[in-house]
């Protein structure tokens, strides 16, 4: 039944479309127009509505950002960047964007990258009518207030309290996304209601929207089979121009042993080719030596065992699938 599950989710995103925010449209109007202050005042009326979805939310608070910005309030603007990065980390501006927006948005960066992104689990609670139980794993800068469950023309909103909030729905609702939501109401993250877990028993959805680790990210020369490969081609080189220089001191000996057939510039020329192959052949086996120890370190760095160390084991669940996150530190 995965597809009526997908088929909700698209109902509940036609109908977020359908009542698209007005405020926005003239926001963004107004910022063509470079008219920043009645720009600022419809955003505020659109955060003001309550009514957002999670995209939706985002772009209304980085365009609070930019407007900000623009208009001095570079305290402001930072902290409605910091909203944006914690629901979207990976977001950047576009290349080019003056540095009256782009420093405050580099601070907000720097903040959200040690705080850490927006993370919630939700939990469907075994009663009649539709309810869940929200709990906030990390909420940076304390940007989620309030839970929030929508169904239709239907939706709760909840304090959090202590990182904890319930929602409770009509008994003839039918509940499409669950998330945390600003101080507004707007959504900040969601789920889908489906993917909750039962509170007896099972795995939490979660949110969980936390950059890829600078080690699955690694430099293509942090790994010990680039120095492996590197050390077989130089030593491999080492070894050609090892023979190519044995060669010429045989054919020097030959030149030597028959002096009166050949003019000397013959064996000068012979014995700089020489020291010019026997040159190249230690450097090549200088260099595969020096790759070689790299290699090594490096392999024993990713393979050697790591019983010292801790591992953070979470079991995640959502859109149908089900698994284990390891997280072993270096």
């Amino acid at each position: 039944m995965r597809w009526s599950h997908a088929a909700c989710a698209a109902v509940w995103l036609a109908a977020a479309a359908a009542h698209a925010n007005p405020h926005v449209a003239r926001a963004r109007a107004a910022l063509d127009d470079l008219r920043f202050e009645e720009a600022y005042a419809e955003l505020a009326a659109a955060l003001a509505a309550g009514d957002n979805g999670p995209a939706e939310t985002g772009e209304l608070y980085r365009l609070r950002g930019e407007v900000a910005a623009a208009l001095g309030r570079t305290d402001e603007a930072v902290d409605a960047f910091a909203v944006w990065l914690a629901v979207r980390p990976d977001a950047r501006l576009p290349p080019g964007t003056s540095p009256k927006i782009s420093e405050p948005f580099e601070r907000a960066r720097r903040r959200a990258a040690a705080r850490g992104p927006l993370a919630f689990r939700c939990f469907r609670l075994a009663s009649a009518p539709p309810a869940f139980e929200v709990v906030v794993r990390r909420n940076p800068g304390s940007i989620a207030a309030a839970a929030r469950a929508d169904a239709g023309a239907d939706r709760a909103v909840s304090r959090l309290v202590g990182g904890r909030a319930r929602l409770a729905l009509p008994p003839a609702a039918r509940p499409s996304v669950v998330g945390v939501a600003d101080a507004h109401g707007n959504l900040l993250a969601a789920v889908s209601a489906f993917d909750c877990a039962d509170r007896t028993g099972g795995a939490a959805a979660a949110v969980d929207r936390a950059p890829a680790s600078p080690r699955a990210r690694r430099s293509v020369w942090s790994h010990w089979g680039v120095w492996g490969g590197a050390a077989v081609a130089c030593a491999a080189t080492g070894a050609y121009f090892g023979v190519r220089a044995r060669a010429d001191v045989a054919e020097l000996r030959d030149v030597y042993a028959a002096s009166d057939q050949h003019e000397a510039a013959d064996a000068l020329a012979l014995e700089d080719r020489a020291r010019r192959h026997a040159l190249l052949a230690n450097v090549g086996f200088g260099a595969a030596g020096a790759a070689a120890l790299v290699a090594v370190v490096l392999w024993v760095r990713d393979d050697a065992p790591r019983h010292a160390e801790r591992a953070a084991v979470a079991p995640v669940v959502g859109a149908g699938r089900a698994g284990i996150a390891v997280a072993i530190p270096f």
